[in-house]
């Protein structure tokens, strides 16, 4: 009979569960993100408001053949996989301009993701100059029920991206975003960049 010697198999199976076991507690959170869920998420922003980003988030994803349950993934500052659930919009006609649900669909997932990564959640939008678009705070700071909050603790700047080309990377819009957060640089928070590709599709999640 043949012998053969396992040991190092055995070593290699060992080492891939233990790294399976170390990102098992981000998949896990991360099994499915509904965007009705956004009213929840974000209580300082109005339901309307959500209501249109959820709404544009859903035209993105309908415009590249996705359906309800698609699978995400994620990379940068944090590597993870989730479903994301949604009710496709009854009438499109007034979201005929890629840009602009790319865009604002962009928010949606965004906010969805901001909340499971971080210790924040979206409070207030930014002004022109600032170079970014959106303030967060830390969680506990916040009034549930108005969506005030105590004090701005971090800042967020989100791009989309239709389909992705050769010129036109998620990896290439990180860097221009990250030059661009540096007009804000001065308040000394951290800051959150989701770039959101449609296409694929998959998001960059990065926080510095």
């Amino acid at each position: 009979m043949l012998a053969i010697d396992v040991g190092g198999i055995d070593g290699q199976v060992v080492s891939l569960i233990a790294h399976y076991n170390r990102l098992r507690p981000t998949l896990s959170r991360m099994t499915d993100l509904s965007l009705e869920a956004l009213s929840a998420i974000a209580p300082s922003i109005s339901e309307a408001q959500l209501h249109y980003y959820a709404e544009a988030c859903a035209v993105a994803m309908d415009s590249c053949a996705h359906k309800p349950g698609v699978i995400v993934r994620v990379t940068g500052t944090q590597n993870a996989e989730f479903t994301l659930s949604w009710s496709p919009p009854d009438k499109t006609a007034g979201w005929q301009e890629p840009k602009l649900f790319v865009e604002n669909g962009a928010y949606a997932i965004a906010f969805l993701l901001v909340p499971k990564f971080t210790k924040f959640e979206v409070v207030m939008q930014a002004r022109i100059g600032t170079g970014v678009d959106y303030w967060l705070a830390h969680r506990e700071s916040v009034d549930q029920t108005t969506g005030s909050a105590n004090f701005l603790a971090a800042r967020l700047e989100v791009s989309g991206i239709h389909r992705q080309s050769e010129t036109n990377q998620p990896e290439f819009r990180l860097s221009a975003k990250q030059s661009q957060a540096k007009q804000s640089a001065i308040t000394g928070l951290p800051v959150c960049i989701v770039i959101v590709e449609f296409g694929s599709p998959r998001v960059i999640f990065s926080e510095s």
